[in-house]
């Protein structure tokens, strides 16, 4: 198994506290971010610069030790996890090695998610469909049964990085959008959410609007003349992050902005009451 991890046990004093799936926030955190997540390799990167700004202790995931490395140095980070996330059958180990290094972790930000451009009518490429499914759902599925049992027996939290592309899918990403849509992410972070409802555990959903990003790196030009020509916002990561600490600070459950936020608004709105019904159906 490819694992290793480095902590630097001197930022883990002070009045540092938290962790960059990270695992952390105002707690401690571990954060995933894989370099081949192309949403959590710069957006993770800036808020678990955020993090740490606000003296969190932050550990970041990633398959690549290089870049942990660097990054680590760069932001100031507490220390760094050398994982690719999409392989599931693995987490377990995984999950263990990290609360046997850093048992003082109260965060998990799952916050990986990649993005490939799937022609099912060219023929799609299964195999990089199934890399994603792996990546964006089965990990973070994993990562939270794997952590909640640490988690509830403290004032905890988890994140987990949704889309805009939860509530409106785009046919030019159908397994991305699948995949964190409300078919999946934004379902099963309300449902857990209502699950841990009675512990100190707090889950919160993050949905990013577009973001300038290397999200997209593997669409051709004809994307983005399609943003361009549609007037379509798309924030810098300054105004997306800012918009993110603002809604963390206020207490939010469901953080996004421009987009995102409109569509979380109108999912309350419209599935909000069916959805208060139903959680009260508690599972066996």
């Amino acid at each position: 198994m490819s694992r290793s991890y480095g902590i630097d046990r001197n930022r883990s004093s002070g009045k540092r506290s938290c962790a960059n799936l990270a695992l952390g926030y105002k707690y401690k955190t571990v954060e995933s971010s894989p370099q081949d997540s192309q949403q959590s390799h710069r957006l993770g990167k800036a808020f678990a610069q955020s993090l740490v700004n606000q003296n969190k202790m932050v550990y970041i995931v990633d398959c690549d030790k290089n870049v942990l490395i660097e990054t680590v140095d760069e932001i100031g980070a507490a220390g760094y996890f050398v994982f690719d996330l999409a392989n599931v059958s693995e987490l377990a180990e995984f999950s263990e090695t990290v609360l046997k290094a850093v048992p003082e972790i109260d965060c998990l930000i799952n916050n990986a998610g990649i993005q490939m451009p799937l022609d099912f009518v060219e023929g799609a490429d299964l195999s990089a469909a199934t890399k994603e499914i792996n990546t964006n759902v089965m990990s973070l599925v994993h990562l939270c049964g794997l952590f909640v049992p640490h988690l509830v027996k403290k004032r905890a939290c988890i994140m987990n990085f949704s889309s805009g592309l939860a509530y409106v899918p785009a046919s030019f990403a159908p397994v991305y959008s699948a995949s964190m849509a409300s078919a999946f992410i934004k379902s099963f972070t309300v449902s857990l959410r209502d699950q841990l409802r009675s512990t100190n555990v707090k889950v919160i959903e993050i949905a990013p609007p577009l973001v300038q990003s290397n999200l997209h790196q593997h669409r051709d030009t004809k994307f983005k003349e399609f943003v361009t020509s549609n007037n379509i916002t798309q924030l810098t990561q300054e105004e997306w992050i800012s918009a993110l600490e603002k809604g963390l600070e206020e207490g939010s459950e469901e953080v996004g902005a421009g987009f995102s936020q409109l569509c979380i608004d109108k999912w309350k709105e419209t599935f909000g009451p069916i959805h208060a019904k139903l959680s009260s159906v508690k599972p066996k």
